[in-house]
């Protein structure tokens, strides 16, 4: 029994241990009660509002979400690690999940902010707000620290991209024919640049390229996936004559090589070329160049805004660039608003 009476005074008392978030193990004891019942529904208050029948910590937690998640690709998962480990694990890894506040969330995301982007920061609240999402679902919990914590504005900033003349002057200075032909092709497909990487001559049929897997981070490492990022993501795109021309010359000097067959990669060999080491090839070129410096994903951006201020039809622009209309409004939300003066300056021309 745990309330006593203490013969000194002809007071109660209570007294238990219990765990706090980080688990460790202290003795609560509280004094003065009048009656025996008074303790005994105070001390009954005292373990409802800090004591669960599941203990387990953020750490174990992470286990099993990571050993439940059954349909994650391993890109997602490797990437779902680096986030815990990262930020999640320093902050909450210890702690009892039971014993994590809104108000813990809130001073975990206050600190995150003053370190990272929002939008890195919302995304790894994200991968917190998954991992609570199992616990209550587990009987860990009852309710999601996260669902009742603080939100904050994640501000969407314009993509950095480039008109055609400042890409024209950006390539002239690329002087390697590889980098040169993958630079190209970047912008002129809108393809991501692990799919770029990760094709293959039998990807190549002379007129269009098929983008079926890309390039992915497991274990810190760089592997060829057996899928693009999304299920759209799979799909054909057609090429300038101009660039199919440059892939055959570039195809027919790489016959020189050993052992040369349709499973070499295009811009790489027997193996694919790095991306850290195209990442830092590409800024160079900008450097020297002397062009705005924008990411290599950059390119991409570009490839749609100049689709866009074509007047090529959404879903067209949205299929070759392999994700849905939704998403092409949101990313490209900035040029759409660019074009409302077009809009007024159209209507300005009807007979009213």
């Amino acid at each position: 029994m745990s309330v006593h009476k203490d013969e000194n005074t002809g007071k109660w008392f209570y007294t238990f241990r219990y765990k706090d978030p980080w688990g460790k193990t202290h003795t609560k004891k509280k004094r003065g009660f009048r009656t025996k019942r008074e303790a005994q529904r105070e001390e009954a208050k005292d373990k409802e509002n800090g004591c669960t029948n599941k203990l387990i910590t953020m750490d174990e937690l992470y286990q099993e979400c990571r050993s439940c998640d059954l349909r994650c690709k391993d890109s997602t998962l490797s990437e779902q690690e680096a986030e815990y480990m990262i930020s999640i694990k320093p902050y909450f890894g210890e702690m009892m999940v039971d014993k994590i506040t809104p108000q813990l969330v809130d001073a975990w995301q206050k600190q995150q902010l003053e370190k990272y982007a929002a939008s890195t920061v919302q995304k790894r609240k994200g991968t917190l707000s998954k991992m609570f999402t199992y616990a209550v679902k587990s009987g860990y919990i009852a309710k999601s620290p996260v669902s009742l914590s603080s939100s904050f504005k994640v501000m969407t900033q314009e993509q950095s991209f480039w008109e055609v003349e400042t890409f024209e002057k950006f390539i002239s200075c690329v002087d390697d024919e590889r980098y040169n032909l993958l630079f190209t092709s970047l912008f002129a497909t809108g393809m991501r640049i692990g799919e770029a990487l990760s094709l293959k001559w039998s990807d190549f049929d002379g007129n269009k390229i098929h983008v079926t897997k890309t390039l992915k981070r497991v274990r810190n490492k760089t592997v060829l996936g057996d899928s693009p990022k999304t299920e759209r993501s799979n799909r054909w795109i057609d090429l300038p004559d101009s660039l199919s021309i440059r892939l055959k010359s570039w195809k027919e000097s790489m016959r020189n090589l050993d052992g040369f067959n349709d499973d070499f990669f295009i811009f790489g060999g027997i193996t694919f070329l790095s991306p850290t080491t195209t990442r830092y090839r590409f800024n160079g070129y900008v450097k020297k160049s002397g062009v705005p410096r924008i990411t290599l994903h950059g390119l991409r951006h570009s490839h749609a805004s100049f689709l866009i201020s074509k007047r090529i039809p959404d879903l067209m622009i949205a299929r070759r660039r392999g994700h849905s209309i939704n998403t092409l409004y949101k990313t490209y939300a900035h040029i759409y608003r660019s074009l409302g003066d077009e809009l007024l300056n159209a209507i300005e021309e009807l007979p009213c």
